[in-house]
């Protein structure tokens, strides 16, 4: 199964093909600055969303460690899980009833309101 474009969406292509060649015969210059600096933004934001971070590499100022330190090794602890646990008790409650359309009688008792 092969997409086809829209006819209109390729006319709207083809202006912005011509209007872009245009543009960069007129001043070449400015129109591959604004190029390069949206491709540089495209990849700090991108570089964003996936890290966290601007630059790649680079970490925050606090997180830094002097080179004098010495780091020491610890043994890993491991925890023993207890099977002994009580369940969890959890503040929904299941309420029975039939599902479905309900009886007149039923809709005359909900309809009555206690105050």
């Amino acid at each position: 199964m092969s997409m086809r474009i829209h006819p209109i969406i390729q006319i709207v292509l083809f202006f912005a093909i011509i209007g872009f060649i245009e543009q960069l015969i007129r001043d070449p210059i400015q129109t591959l600055l604004i190029i390069g600096m949206t491709a540089l933004l495209l990849f700090f934001v991108n570089n964003f969303l996936k890290t966290g971070r601007f630059l790649p590499g680079k970490t925050s100022p606090g997180k830094k460690s002097s080179s004098g330190t010495k780091h020491i090794k610890h043994a890993p602890r491991t925890q023993k899980k207890s099977t002994d646990h009580a369940r969890k008790q959890y503040p929904f409650q299941v309420i029975e009833g039939q599902k479905g359309k309900e009886d007149g009688k039923n809709s005359e008792q909900r309809s009555k309101t206690y105050h």
